[in-house]
Order: structure tokens, then C-alpha cells, then sequence
């Protein structure tokens, strides 16, 4: 049994996804979250190859993370297949209305994979 397949592997399987979905509002954090990133990719990827925040204003926490499928096992290599479930948080924004004939409808919506 190599790294891939043991319990070790699933550990860094598992440490990665905590580091990857978690994502603060706070920039000083998403750099430090984007240099542990870093430690688990292939020599040559780069994070920012693998996703880009600049837009994202809000915060991600992960809920969950369950092991649902190991597949492709050598002994070198293994594809660890988690079911997650994780939060999206916004900021909010409140603004004041001074007509009161004026009408503010705020929708949000949220389309998750899966």
C-alpha cells in the first residue's frame, strides 16, 4: 500500500479540501490560505490556475466533507472523490430609503452543482 492508498492519503485528500473551500473575507487570510494552497499542488501549478476570488467579496465555509469514493488506485496515485457541503456568506449591505414610494427588491440566488 503507497501514500495514495492509505490512511495518510486521505488525510491530505481531506487537509486540502478544508484549505481549498474555506475562503475568509479577509485578504491578509486568502493570501495565507493561497500559500497553503500552494504546498499542495504539483511542482508548476499554480493557484491561481485553479481559481480566481478578485470577485468574490464574501466568505466560504465548509459544513462538511465525508470520503464517498476512492478510485483509480495504483500505487503511486488515487482519485479521492468527497461529497461537501459548504456556505456561501455576503456582506450585507443596508440602504436608506427616504421616499417612501420607492420600492427595493433584492434577490439572490444561489445555484450550487450537485
Amino acid at each position: 500500500m503507497g501514500f495514495a492508498n492509505s490512511p495518510a492519503g486521505e488525510a491530505y485528500a481531506k487537509k486540502f479540501i478544508e484549505t481549498y473551500i474555506n475562503v475568509s473575507n479577509d485578504e491578509k487570510d486568502r493570501e495565507k490560505r493561497a500559500k497553503s494552497l500552494q504546498n499542495f499542488l504539483a511542482e508548476g501549478l499554480k493557484v491561481g490556475e485553479l481559481e480566481n476570488l478578485t470577485a468574490f467579496q464574501g466568505k466560504r465555509v465548509l459544513k462538511s466533507a465525508s470520503l464517498y469514493d476512492v478510485k483509480n488506485v495504483s500505487e503511486d496515485a488515487a482519485s479521492y472523490v468527497y461529497r461537501i457541503e459548504f456556505e456561501d456568506q455576503f456582506p450585507f449591505h443596508f440602504l436608506q430609503i427616504n421616499d417612501p414610494n420607492q420600492i427595493l427588491t433584492t434577490h439572490l440566488i444561489a445555484f450550487l452543482d450537485g
